[in-house]
């Protein structure tokens, strides 16, 4: 085998590896639970957001932005997110804090 061909064999083999790793990367990583929540007026928010990355779980890893504020009626959006190799995994909950009961 000359030069050319080892080189090119190397090459290949180096981008099949890149696949493979891109490919157990993109789908050991995720986030699993509900989208949309609602819960009552003065109720305790618990999120049910669980995340992976490499199949370990890093929910404990998550950085949480815009938590719903449970006194007040409304619609929230919570982002739930963490970053890998420069890139940024993100998922969004939206929380209907309503009020059922009658004055």
């Amino acid at each position: 085998m000359n030069k050319s061909n080892k080189k090119n064999i190397i090459i290949i083999v180096f981008l099949l590896l890149i696949a493979v790793f891109l490919a157990i990367f993109c789908f050991s990583t995720g986030f699993t639970g509900k989208d949309e929540i609602t819960i009552n007026v003065f109720e305790k928010y618990q999120s049910d957001i669980k995340a992976t990355l490499l199949f370990q779980d890093i929910t404990n890893k998550l950085i949480v932005e815009n938590e719903p504020n449970t006194s007040i009626v409304g619609d929230y959006e919570t982002i739930y997110s963490y970053r890998i190799l420069g890139l940024k995994k993100e998922k969004k909950v939206k929380v209907h804090v309503v009020d059922k009961e009658a004055p």
